[in-house]
């Protein structure tokens, strides 16, 4: 194969794996902090997991298109990609709202 090709198919695997991370941030910080917390924590809620989820797809779409558009903080997400933040946002909004509305076996005991 010639130089030309194999810098095709560099250019071609780079872009699919970029195209991979930038595809799957929005999965992971929707529904990685529902399984951490459920496995690792008793007191994690269902109100609580629905507050993650909720929180985690909703950041992505706002880091992703709102907050990287903004001045000040706009080249800080372009680099930082949108998983961290999301990631974080929604493992906090499920811990909120867990302390909030604990489970059912929690508050009976």
């Amino acid at each position: 194969m010639d130089s030309t090709g194999s810098k095709r198919i560099n250019l071609l695997e780079n872009g699919i794996r970029l195209y991979r991370k930038r595809k799957w941030a929005g999965i992971a910080a929707t529904f990685c902090p529902v399984i951490i917390l459920s496995l690792f924590w008793k007191g994690y809620s269902e109100k609580g997991a629905i507050a993650s989820m909720i929180t985690g797809f909703v950041s992505v779409i706002l880091c992703k298109f709102v907050f990287a558009n903004m001045d000040g903080i706009g080249p800080y997400l372009k680099e930082l990609d949108v998983l961290g933040p999301s990631f974080a946002l929604a493992m906090l909004a499920g811990w909120i709202v867990s302390k909030i509305a604990p489970p059912k076996d929690a508050t009976a005991a």
